[in-house]
């Protein structure tokens, strides 16, 4: 009789060994948007509120928030979902930084004339790209603004707004490295008779692209640049006036009209803020009669000609502008 016992034991040792084999570990469960879905756009519903954010901190130039929603979103999103639109954003984004980083500036220049000819001067827009690379501004033609304000004796104001469109300038060629210069237009200062005139011209675009090295990026539409002109007329001094002496003059016992325009047409418009702040400052020193008798500088100042002389308003209307400057300049850790 044969032994059969190690063909049974191997059948028993098998039959053990696969009964205690290790189980095949369990699938991962599926991560949230595989068990929700996606919209239209391939978008996880999981993170769309996250997508509504980034287009709302689009909106509002927060644009920090924008770069760190829209670096969560490559690394969260599925590979092909809004690709597209956020490597727009992300150009959005670098534009408005290389825009900014122009530093474009409007300025108004004398342009020499000959002897006995009207007074001329020149606006030209400086650049300055800070790059190792040549930048091009291919845009729609700019516009520029020019706003006439006239006051006379009497500070009776006047304003008159013309628009023109710059056709020459839909390209700009930008230096690297290198500051810039490219002249938009010359005109003839118009004071008439009027005591002084002050002219703001705006430079906006409506749409443009920058590129640099090969890459195409938008040109950032908030960018504006401005410059102010204050013409005077022949019978006045050119010389400028501090703020602090158009206060001294609000506080003297008589102040009439064209001392008081005389002297506000000469502050330079980029003081014309602190002027209206100190005068903001001493306001509770300002009678009824004294405000209304004010009213011509304030308007000038304010650069608003429609704005009136009634008394009180001015009161509400300095009393205002002190507090927001207050508040501008009040430490976080100041206590009551």
């Amino acid at each position: 009789m044969r032994r059969r016992t190690p063909t049974l034991l191997l059948c028993l040792a098998l039959a053990c060994g696969c009964a205690t084999a290790p189980t095949a570990p369990a699938a991962p469960p599926p991560v949230a948007h595989e068990a929700f879905g996606y919209d239209a756009a391939g978008v996880p519903w999981a993170l769309r509120p996250t997508v509504d954010e980034l287009a709302a901190a689009m909106k509002s130039r927060d644009d920090a928030l924008a770069e760190r929603l829209i670096e969560r979103l490559r690394a969260q999103l599925p590979p092909d979902a809004l690709s597209e639109r956020l490597e727009a954003w992300s150009r959005v984004l670098e534009g408005r930084v290389l825009s900014r980083e122009l530093e474009l500036r409007l300025e108004c220049r004398r342009v020499e004339v000959a002897a006995g000819k009207p007074e001329r001067r020149a606006l030209v827009l400086c650049i300055a790209n800070p790059h190792a690379a040549p930048i091009t501004l291919d845009c729609a033609p700019p516009r520029l603004v020019r706003t006439s304000t006239w006051i006379d004796e009497r500070g009776e104001l006047a304003r008159n707004q013309d628009v023109s469109t710059l056709h020459a300038f839909e390209r700009l060629e930008i230096p690297a490295a290198l500051p810039s210069e490219v002249e938009l237009a010359q005109f003839e200062p118009r004071t008439g008779p009027a005591l002084a005139v002050r002219e703001r011209f705006e430079l906006a675009w409506t749409a443009g692209v920058l590129s640099r090295a090969g890459r195409a990026m938008p040109f950032d539409r908030e960018t504006r640049c401005a410059c102010d002109y204050v013409g005077l007329a022949g019978k006045l001094p050119t010389g400028a006036v501090e703020p602090a002496e158009l206060v001294r003059y609000a506080r003297t016992e008589v102040v009439l009209t064209p001392a008081l325009v005389e002297r506000a047409v000469r502050i330079a418009p980029a003081r014309y803020d602190e002027a209206l702040d100190a005068l903001a400052a001493a306001r509770v020193e300002f009678s009824s009669a004294r405000l209304v008798e004010l009213a011509p500088a304030l308007r000038w100042l304010a650069r608003d000609p429609g704005l009136g002389a009634d008394a009180e308003g001015w009161q509400e209307w300095l009393r205002a502008r002190h507090n927001r400057a207050a508040a501008r300049d009040a430490s976080p850790l100041d206590l009551p």
